[in-house]
């Protein structure tokens, strides 16, 4: 089935999902932590997003973004795929092996119900997953730490966060001994290594100025915003909770995901069309989808009429446009 085309507009907020291939795992450990971190650093550096939520589990990653350049969105995320990956591969002694499934998910978020559902979405799947009982214990990089001092007033609301993280050209990253038998502390030591005597850049992380896209900007406002994610995030936990209890299922645990090998074995279970649009509010999300849906369709007329000759009219905004549109054949004497 054809997948949506993308839309992205200045200043929207986006929910991005990037998923791993089947018979890959992205353990939770601190060198997958550097990569994640330097990946996504270069990434924001060369096409700037503003980043407010972050999770990383062994099979997919989660964001919250706001587009500040449409034409940005699609290179961030081509952009770490390909320093992640290039830096796995190396690890594992493999040749341009495919590490990312192809594409990802990135509806838009048009109100404040819905970001607060997805953001608390996006905290609560350690929990669901089965991996830790709350996502204080999971061991992955996760930005949750930020929301709950928020909720607390124990941070300037408004300050961008960075994360440190280094530059690390790819030839550093050499093969790796059998994973299998690797620990925490090997990979710590390797970590320790890969960065020593490299050039110091950040991840920069903005939770509350994501809030203030929705006219939430007084201080007392994003506490009670942030407090409402929070309980979110508690009543889902203490949902799987009881599901797990009823079920009689442990979770994983964090000191067994921090010693789980890069590469594991790993069978997708997702399956389905990626959205364009998420809203708690039936209504907004039909009118949203029905304009989204004009565009595409606005698109695709101008491509016709390009295909015809007249690459005067402007595509869309919004929408991004096929490159090497044929408009003559060529003639070889």
């Amino acid at each position: 089935m054809p997948q949506n085309p993308k839309v992205f507009f200045h200043g929207g907020v986006y929910f991005f999902t990037m998923s791993v291939e089947e018979g890959f795992m992205f353990p939770p450990n601190p060198l997958v932590r550097e990569i994640v971190l330097k990946s996504a650093a270069q990434a924001q550096a060369l096409h700037p997003l503003e980043i407010g939520d972050v999770l990383v589990e062994s099979t997919h990653i989660h964001m919250i973004v706001r587009v500040l350049d449409p034409s940005d969105a699609a290179d961030f995320v081509e952009r770490f795929k390909t320093e992640s990956a290039h830096a796995i591969n190396r690890l594992l002694g493999r040749k341009k092996r495919t590490l990312w499934c192809e594409g990802y998910d990135s509806p838009l978020i048009p109100d404040l119900p819905t970001l607060i559902s997805k953001i608390a979405y996006i905290y609560e799947n350690p929990s669901k997953d089965g991996l830790t009982d709350k996502i204080e214990e999971y061991p992955g990089f996760n930005t949750f730490h930020l929301r709950k001092a928020a909720s607390e007033g124990r941070r300037d609301l408004l300050s961008p966060v960075e994360y440190r993280t280094y530059f690390i050209p790819r030839p550093a990253f050499t093969p790796l001994p059998d994973s299998a038998t690797l620990t925490e502390k090997d990979y710590r030591n390797y970590r320790r290594t890969l960065v020593r005597r490299k050039k110091r850049t950040a991840l920069v992380v903005s939770p509350n100025s994501i809030l203030k896209r929705f006219g939430i900007e007084s201080e007392a406002e994003l506490r009670q915003v942030n407090k409402q994610i929070i309980e979110e995030v508690r009543w889902r936990e203490e949902k799987h909770r009881t599901r797990r209890t009823k079920e009689v299922r442990a979770v994983v645990g964090s000191e067994r995901l921090r010693n789980t090998p890069i590469g594991g074995e790993y069978v997708p279970e997702r399956d389905g069309r990626r959205m364009l649009v998420h809203s708690e509010d039936s209504e907004i999300r039909r009118v949203v989808i029905e304009w989204m849906r004009a565009l595409i369709q606005k698109g695709k007329e101008v491509l016709a009429r390009w295909k015809q000759g007249e690459t005067w009219i402007s595509y869309p905004l919004g929408l991004f446009p096929p490159t090497g549109i044929r408009l003559a054949e060529p003639i070889f004497w």
